[in-house]
């Protein structure tokens, strides 16, 4: 963990990784809570969840996606893709299969943002969304996980059991 980042904000973490970019491509944007001024020209914003999208389509880019599918862009066509507290809600097997891909998209960085290791979620009620599909928790990365994939992390103030991960390519 870098002890110099450790009091930061998602939001301002997310910012100090997306200076001096052009595009950014936001995973599981949820309510679009961390897109708010982000400096990219080009960006887009992709959820499964259309009751997320419905709100935030007038104000953002939006599409709707499931990001276990990314086939649709080429290589190294975003130059930050972020997916903050997403990869906890998706299967081990697709949260490494979606990890690899957010990689092959990304031209300089990817940003995520998860629970330091398991942590049981499944009332649904993650943002008042009221969807247990799409809120449970299936898996966990522990700090050592994601260092062993090239990840720096970092803990956020807000969220002391979450960890900011930064890979740079």
């Amino acid at each position: 963990m870098n002890d110099e980042l450790r009091s930061n904000s998602v939001t301002n973490l997310i910012h100090q990784h997306c200076k001096d970019i052009w595009t950014v491509l936001n995973l599981g944007c949820g309510l679009g809570q961390h897109a708010g001024g982000l400096p990219a020209k080009h960006q887009l914003h992709v959820d499964v969840w259309p009751q997320y999208l419905d709100q935030i389509k007038d104000m953002l880019p939006t599409i709707k996606l499931d990001i276990t599918n990314l086939s649709m862009f080429v290589d190294k066509s975003w130059d930050v893709v972020m997916c903050i507290d997403v990869i906890e809600h998706l299967t081990k097997e697709n949260a490494e299969k979606a990890i690899t891909e957010m990689e092959r998209i990304a031209r300089k960085k990817v940003v995520l943002y998860t629970p330091i290791g398991f942590h049981k979620q499944d009332d649904g009620q993650g943002w008042g969304a009221g969807n247990p599909e799409y809120q449970a928790h299936r898996c966990g990365f522990t700090t050592e996980e994601m260092t062993a994939k090239g990840y720096t992390s970092v803990r956020s103030r807000e969220y002391p059991i979450g960890q900011f991960c930064v890979k740079t390519l």
